[in-house]
């Protein structure tokens, strides 16, 4: 849980402006909080070229060199356009007339812009030029990219390794899923023949399709999985036992051996059975005779209880499958008052074997699809060995199973330009679980250890919006964004004043919309599906004022009835 204080959203206050600067700092770590519309891109960008600047009153060495700062963002196309504005800022520099640029250094840095400040922020642009590989502004997939191709050997990899497109990733799947039809119909008897004909049993083609896409498309939390219960490649025998476990159940499990269960009674439940049914018939209700009759045929045949089970659980339980509200008339009631007692007991105890024989067929469906899944993950894991190539799981993988190697994480970062001082993340509610990993392990030292020094500022900067983060892009969960928060927040608040900076000023939208926008999400209940931490409020305060808006409320648009086709009838 994110346990940030929240600012005062106060325009006379707190400007926008101020907030962004606080943001874009460079002296300290800080985690930024950004809606859509609030400039989150501009003060990353802003930082940055702080970074690269001359502190005020302090000599050029006070200036980061460019290329240990590195800033890494969600897709390829936000990363060229963050290049494109920082070169194109750096190259206005270096030929601005010397008023222009000190007023421009001067809104930047807050400071007012001195000689030495002027004379490096003119070189600057020449400088990053001279850069090898230019400034590291990259996705966090082609950062360990570039850490696998220096560091191959210490990965495990082959070094001429290559990195296999996500078309190409797809259609070799494809053909795995194929292999396996074919698989199975050349040994209907295997385990992976009976779980591929168990799936399509209760899936059409196209739903079949769908669910292996999805399950491909998280393959490397599948293979992390089946890692984590130590099933071989291509096997899944122990994640299916701790399916089963899980479930209350033993592989050993059946249908038919539940549903003896359920005719093994102890000798006294069965005379109270006995008692009830009688009592029923001599109830005189329709109904109760009907209960009556189903319970004697049922208690008469032990040997068939099994066979004779679905008609037999109708007397104790709604369509719901939960015990009927009332088990006996009054009638039935007077001529033997515990009744209702006995009835409610046998409605638990077949309440309870109807939900374990659930629990079976949830188990046996996703046995499966684990055997299929692993099959096809196996499968696919193979071609990768033997075409020598990675996919992007792969790069993240592969970079935080490097970098938590002992001793690593600083042997790769001195190795990277002789080290990294700077981390920027942008979009920091797209990154997944393993990718915080590889961002943690770089960022780590920052705040203590041989990492920090007097004499060396080292500093993290995230931008985010963490309602965002519920969409799940790139696997991302919302819960792992609240974590990381907190835990790069004590570390940062151990060695400097605040950390969170929350920028609530949008300079897109109007009042009317953000104003509808905060009502909604001013019920706690709708604001817990989109933040950690619901007792600091959404606020979002409009920077256009006076500005018209308009919100129109839409009635919503429901899915269409499916109609089921009707048989073809032979001629």
């Amino acid at each position: 849980m994110s346990i940030g204080v929240k600012i005062k959203a106060d325009a006379d206050i707190d400007a926008p402006g101020a907030r962004q600067a606080r943001a874009a700092d460079p002296e300290r770590s800080v985690w930024v909080g950004a809606s859509a519309g609030t400039g989150k891109t501009k003060v990353l960008i802003d930082r940055l070229l702080r970074l690269m600047l001359p502190r005020a009153g302090q000599p050029a060495a006070s200036a980061s060199a460019p290329e240990k700062i590195l800033c890494l963002t969600f897709t390829k196309t936000a990363a060229a356009e963050m290049s494109n504005r920082i070169y194109k800022e750096l190259s206005n520099w270096a030929v601005m007339d010397d008023k222009t640029l000190e007023a421009k250094l001067a809104d930047l840095t807050g400071d007012t812009a001195t000689p030495v400040m002027m004379q490096e922020a003119r070189r600057l642009f020449a400088r990053v030029l001279d850069t090898p590989g230019g400034l590291k502004i990259m996705t966090l997939h082609s950062f360990c990219q570039s850490v696998l191709k220096r560091f191959p050997v210490e990965a495990g990899l082959p070094p001429h390794f290559e990195l296999m497109d996500e078309q190409g990733a797809v259609e070799y799947l494809t053909r795995a899923l194929h292999g396996i039809i074919s698989a199975a119909r050349e040994k209907p008897d295997s385990v992976l023949a009976k779980s591929f004909s168990n799936l399509v049993l209760h899936l059409d083609p196209e739903t079949m399709s769908d669910l292996m896409a999805k399950i491909m498309s998280g393959r490397s939390q599948l293979v992390e999985i089946l890692r984590h219960h130590n099933d071989a490649s291509g096997e899944a025998t122990k994640t299916i036992a701790a399916v089963y476990k899980k479930l209350g159940l033993s592989t050993s499990d059946n249908e038919a051996s539940i549903l003896k269960l359920a005719g093994s009674i102890p000798a006294e439940a069965e005379t109270g059975l006995r008692r009830a049914a009688k009592a029923l018939l001599e109830s005189g209700s329709k109904e109760d005779a009907q209960k009556a009759e189903t319970m004697e045929v049922w208690l008469a045949r032990p040997e068939s209880r099994a066979e004779l089970m679905q008609g037999y659980q109708e007397v104790f339980l709604n369509k719901d499958g939960d015990p009927r509200k009332r088990q006996a008339t009054v009638a039935a009631v007077k001529i033997l008052p515990d009744i209702l007692t006995i009835m409610q007991r046998e409605a638990e105890r077949v309440q309870g074997l109807q939900d374990k024989l659930k629990s079976f067929r949830l188990a046996e469906l996703n046995a499966a699809l684990l055997t299929v899944s692993a099959e096809m993950v196996g499968r696919y894991e193979s071609h990768k060995q033997e075409t020598d190539k990675l996919d992007f799981d792969d790069l993240i993988i592969r970079t935080r199973q490097l970098l938590s190697q002992e001793g690593m994480v600083n042997w790769v970062l001195y190795k990277l330009d002789e080290g990294i001082d700077h981390i920027l993340l942008d979009e920091a509610q797209d990154t997944s679980p393993a990718q915080w990993q590889v961002v943690r392990a770089l960022a780590e030292d920052f705040f203590a250890g041989q990492g920090r020094s007097a004499d060396k500022l080292r500093t993290l900067f995230v931008v985010g919006d963490e309602k965002q983060s519920i969409f799940s892009f790139q696997g991302a969960d919302p819960s792992e964004f609240a974590r990381m928060q907190e835990f790069f927040g004590v570390r940062a608040r151990a060695v400097q004043e605040g950390w969170e900076v929350f920028l609530d000023h949008s300079f897109r939208s109007t009042y009317t919309v953000l104003d509808l926008v905060d009502r909604v999400f001013a019920n706690e209940n709708v604001r817990r599906g989109v933040v950690a931490d619901i007792t600091r409020g959404i606020h979002h305060l409009p920077f256009r004022k006076g500005h018209a808006g308009l919100v129109e409320l839409w009635p919503l648009i429901k899915p269409e009835e499916k109609v089921e086709a009707e048989h073809w009838k032979m001629p």
